[in-house]
């Protein structure tokens, strides 16, 4: 019985066995039904509290362990967003930092903010643009001119005639930091 029921529980525990035992039985090859007595329990009140003192350690120890848990789960999921996305990262720093918020502040993160997401790694179409670096750095500059003669194209059917004036001007003032001339082989 002690295995079922905890000592602070002794009132279940009695009308457990109380249960079993006051169910008359009828004795074999004799008129005689039996009738078992009733059990009472008790339990010493000293007893009682040190079980309900290590009951509640024993709670709040798992509960501490959970939350624990909890704010591990919660602190790598806050170090995933931050390293993925760096404005988040730059919002965590302002408020905890909010000192540092001054107007030449704001406006150079703001500036940051707008360099850091037009490169962030985790965005699709800078990974495109890392493919397109990659396809292009081997390719000599008539092919170059073609790409970027075909992609302005590609805009300016899209209705974005001033993108692919950007790309033409992106184009020649790569090529003249390259040392690569739209004329001139590359070596």
């Amino acid at each position: 019985m002690a295995r079922l029921y905890p000592l602070t529980e002794h009132q279940a525990a009695q009308a457990h066995i109380n249960s079993r035992l006051g169910t008359s039985h009828d004795l074999v090859d004799a008129p005689v039904r039996l009738l078992w007595a009733r059990v009472q329990l008790t339990a010493d009140i000293t007893d009682i509290e040190t079980v309900v003192c290590l009951q509640r350690r024993i709670h709040d120890e798992a509960l501490n362990e959970q939350t624990n848990r909890q704010r591990q789960h919660q602190a790598e999921e806050l170090h995933r967003a931050l390293s993925t996305t760096p404005t988040l990262a730059l919002a965590h720093w302002l408020i905890h930092q909010p000192q540092a918020a001054d107007p030449n502040t704001i406006e150079a993160l703001s500036r940051l903010t707008r360099e850091i997401t037009t490169y962030a790694p985790h965005t699709a179409w800078v990974q495109v643009a890392h493919l397109l670096q990659t396809f292009v750095q081997d390719l000599d500059t008539p092919a170059r001119t073609n790409l970027v003669d075909s992609l302005a194209q590609i805009f300016t059917r899209y209705d974005q005639p001033e993108l692919a004036d950007r790309l033409r001007s992106i184009a020649t003032q790569m090529q003249s930091v390259n040392g690569h001339s739209p004329s001139s082989p590359t070596c």
